[in-house]
């Protein structure tokens, strides 16, 4: 039997599908995935407010334990505000890290990125990476997905901010102005939020497994 939404955040789940599964970093709970399968954060609430991004930094969602493997390939979003037209640097990705978030800041490692093939324009709507990450985690690995986008000019608002990260560091940033990211590149000491009140902090950013 699948697991409730109330135990893998927003996660739309079917049946077992060759052995995949995503483990809730607060309950431990395994919930199975499928192709095509959403996955939103395991431990953040998303709220009606946006979040406004600033522009050349990264932003990481923790999205939780891989306890099986599963192919992941596309990071989604939803914009709420606009931007002006001119040239418009977007990353997405995968990325890793030893523990799951535990209020201590940890190191992560880029591990999948799509850099040259972004659908968003600058219109309202859902847009995501354009190729695919093809990107397959070693089992219990801990994967966080991650968006940075750099605009001419005013950098995107991203619909239904996340929340209530409690401390727990399960939102961090990375601050990477006019300097592409890698794979393999580790991010040694990324930017925590420690926000306890109910205040968007950070991109509402989905994992697909399509």
């Amino acid at each position: 039997m699948g697991l409730s939404s109330d135990q893998v955040r927003g996660a739309h789940l079917g049946g077992l599908a060759s052995g995949a599964a995503l483990r809730h970093y607060e309950t431990g709970a395994v919930a199975p995935l499928t192709s095509n399968t959403l996955l939103r954060s395991t431990g953040l609430i998303p709220l009606t407010t946006a979040f406004t991004t600033v522009s050349g930094t990264a932003y990481f969602v923790y999205i939780g334990q891989v306890a099986r493997s599963v192919k992941l390939n596309k990071v989604y979003f939803v914009t709420s505000g606009t931007v002006a037209a001119g040239a418009l640097v977007q990353e997405y990705g995968v990325a890793t890290s030893p523990h799951a978030p535990n209020g201590v800041n940890q190191a992560l490692t880029i591990a999948a990125l799509d850099s040259t093939t972004g659908l968003y324009t600058g219109a309202l709507g859902r847009y995501s990476n354009g190729g695919n990450l093809n990107y397959t985690p070693p089992g219990a690995t801990h994967i966080w997905a991650f968006a940075r986008w750099q605009p001419a000019t005013t950098p995107p608002t991203i619909a239904n901010g996340l929340a209530c990260d409690a401390g727990q560091f399960a939102v961090v940033s990375f601050a990477s102005v006019g300097t592409p990211l890698v794979v393999g590149q580790v991010i040694a000491t990324p930017t925590t939020v420690s926000v306890t009140a109910v205040t968007a902090i950070a991109p509402n950013l989905v994992l697909a497994t399509e």
